[in-house]
Protein backbone atom coordinates (compact mmCIF):
# COMPACT_ATOMS: atom_id res chain seq x y z
CA UNK A 1 0.00 0.00 0.00
CA UNK A 2 1.57 3.53 -0.60
CA UNK A 3 0.53 6.67 1.19
CA UNK A 4 -0.47 9.12 -1.71
CA UNK A 5 -1.86 12.63 -2.02
CA UNK A 6 -2.34 15.62 -4.09
CA UNK A 7 -1.42 19.02 -3.82
CA UNK A 8 -3.95 21.90 -3.67
CA UNK A 9 -1.76 24.71 -4.91
CA UNK A 10 -1.60 25.31 -8.54
CA UNK A 11 1.87 25.41 -10.66
CA UNK A 12 1.86 28.90 -10.59
CA UNK A 13 3.08 28.66 -6.78
CA UNK A 14 6.24 26.93 -6.91
CA UNK A 15 6.56 27.89 -3.44
CA UNK A 16 3.60 26.86 -2.02
CA UNK A 17 4.04 23.62 -4.34
CA UNK A 18 7.40 22.92 -2.44
CA UNK A 19 5.95 24.08 0.89
CA UNK A 20 3.29 21.16 0.85
CA UNK A 21 5.79 18.72 -0.76
CA UNK A 22 7.75 18.84 2.02
CA UNK A 23 5.07 18.85 4.61
CA UNK A 24 3.74 15.88 3.00
CA UNK A 25 7.09 13.98 2.98
CA UNK A 26 7.47 14.31 6.86
CA UNK A 27 4.28 12.79 7.20
CA UNK A 28 5.14 9.85 5.24
CA UNK A 29 3.65 10.66 1.74
CA UNK A 30 5.47 8.53 -0.92
CA UNK A 31 3.88 9.78 -4.36
CA UNK A 32 2.38 13.58 -4.59
CA UNK A 33 -0.32 14.16 -7.53
CA UNK A 34 0.09 17.69 -9.48
CA UNK A 35 -2.21 19.02 -11.37
CA UNK A 36 -1.44 20.15 -15.18
CA UNK A 37 -4.06 21.61 -16.65
CA UNK A 38 -2.40 23.31 -20.05
CA UNK A 39 1.29 22.92 -21.67
CA UNK A 40 2.35 26.97 -20.58
CA UNK A 41 2.88 25.38 -17.14
CA UNK A 42 5.41 23.06 -18.52
CA UNK A 43 8.44 24.82 -17.46
CA UNK A 44 6.77 24.79 -13.51
CA UNK A 45 5.88 21.33 -13.51
CA UNK A 46 9.64 20.90 -14.95
CA UNK A 47 10.72 22.54 -12.43
CA UNK A 48 8.42 21.35 -9.68
CA UNK A 49 9.40 17.93 -10.36
CA UNK A 50 13.53 18.86 -9.91
CA UNK A 51 13.52 20.44 -6.81
CA UNK A 52 10.35 17.70 -5.34
CA UNK A 53 11.57 15.32 -2.37
CA UNK A 54 8.61 13.11 -3.19
CA UNK A 55 7.87 11.49 -6.57
CA UNK A 56 5.24 13.65 -8.59
CA UNK A 57 1.85 12.14 -10.75
CA UNK A 58 0.64 14.85 -13.36
CA UNK A 59 -2.81 15.04 -13.47
CA UNK A 60 -3.60 16.22 -16.93
CA UNK A 61 -7.74 16.36 -17.31
CA UNK A 62 -7.97 13.83 -20.57
CA UNK A 63 -5.28 15.39 -22.07
CA UNK A 64 -3.24 12.63 -24.18
CA UNK A 65 -0.97 15.81 -25.05
CA UNK A 66 -0.57 16.33 -21.58
CA UNK A 67 0.18 13.27 -20.80
CA UNK A 68 3.26 12.95 -23.24
CA UNK A 69 4.51 16.35 -21.86
CA UNK A 70 4.64 14.92 -18.58
CA UNK A 71 6.41 11.94 -19.40
CA UNK A 72 8.60 13.89 -21.13
CA UNK A 73 9.14 16.07 -17.81
CA UNK A 74 10.25 13.27 -16.13
CA UNK A 75 6.62 12.15 -13.97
Amino acid sequence: MRVESMLSKPLSDLSGCLEQLKSLASHGCELVRVAFPNRQSLPLLEQLNQLSPLPLMADIHFAPVLAESAVQAGL
